[in-house]
């Protein structure tokens, strides 16, 4: 998943020079969290995505539950169709992630 991580940070720094290239677009960034059934998630190794997964637990970042895509889609549409709605609005970024508990979150440092 290290390539994955690479391109979505080099993506978010390449939105960030075109907000500063072009201060008169608008442009957003969408992180969508856990979804499940997804293509991206259909193509993983089983035998990788088992100890993926925990340690994904381990380190906090696995949610309880994940999000199903059709609700994802949904809330996109209302959000974007908003910001056409309000033209003098720019939505930099949104950050959809299920409302479930964090599983495996970190104890004390």
């Amino acid at each position: 998943l290290v390539p994955y991580a690479a391109s979505k940070a080099a993506l978010e720094a390449t939105l960030k020079g075109i907000r500063i290239e072009h201060p008169g677009t608008r442009v957003s960034c969408v992180i969508v969290g856990a979804t499940f059934p997804t293509e991206f998630g259909a193509s993983f190794d089983r035998e990788l995505l088992g100890p993926a997964m925990a340690s994904w637990e381990r380190h906090g970042l696995m949610q309880q539950q994940f999000m199903e895509p059709d609700e994802v889609a949904r809330c996109l549409v209302d959000v974007l169709g908003a910001a056409l709605r309000c033209p003098g609005v720019c939505i930099e970024e949104v950050v959809l992630r299920s409302p479930s508990p964090v599983i495996g979150a970190p104890g004390p440092a």
